[in-house]
């Protein structure tokens, strides 16, 4: 095979027009990994912030991977690549409405806060399975001149977007003084 006959491919390649299939699952990965990845460092970092003490639900917060990743582990043969992904995400939607209507159900009730850490584990669990199986199903979605390009193009737009979650909410208490 010559040099001409082969054709390198380039980064840009997921996102031509002329190829519709990987321009549609580009943009469902991107979507995928950026929602997932917002969603688990919002709930990582919002650890501290649970009521109770702070290095507790730190430590359980970060113990709640390892739950996730023997999920991984588990689910993704068993049940499919997507269902191992729609059932965190969906984990964690119903989570974080819980943890809102628990909250704001009874602030100073201390049932009502080992309700609100109990649910924001499950989200923690849920958060890391989502990211974990997002990762090994876009591997799995491109052929494999393309498989590196789309993760590397993926982490790459969700730390952009986590680094603009970060701006966003330093400035949020400062904007809402001036309202």
């Amino acid at each position: 095979m010559c040099q001409d006959e082969r054709r390198l491919s380039s980064f840009w390649d997921l996102f031509r027009a002329s190829s519709p299939s990987y321009l549609r699952r580009t943009s469902v990965v991107l979507l995928v990994w950026s929602s997932s990845v917002f969603a688990y460092y919002a709930v990582a970092l919002s650890s501290t912030s649970l009521s109770g003490d702070p290095l507790l639900n730190f430590c359980l917060s970060s113990l709640a991977d390892v739950p996730s990743s023997l999920y991984v582990l588990a689910s993704v043969d068993l049940v499919g690549r997507r269902a191992a992904l729609a059932l965190p995400l969906l984990l964690l939607s119903s989570c974080c409405l819980a943890m809102i209507s628990a909250s704001s159900w009874a602030s100073s009730s201390s049932s009502s806060s080992g309700a609100v850490l109990a649910l924001f584990l499950l989200g923690k669990f849920s958060s890391s399975a989502a990211v974990n199986v997002a990762w090994l199903y876009t591997g799995e979605l491109y052929p494999t001149n393309l498989r590196a390009q789309a993760i590397a193009c993926c982490s790459l737009v969700t730390d952009d977007n986590i680094y603009i979650y970060f701006f966003c909410s330093m400035f949020h208490k400062k904007t809402l003084a001036f309202l």
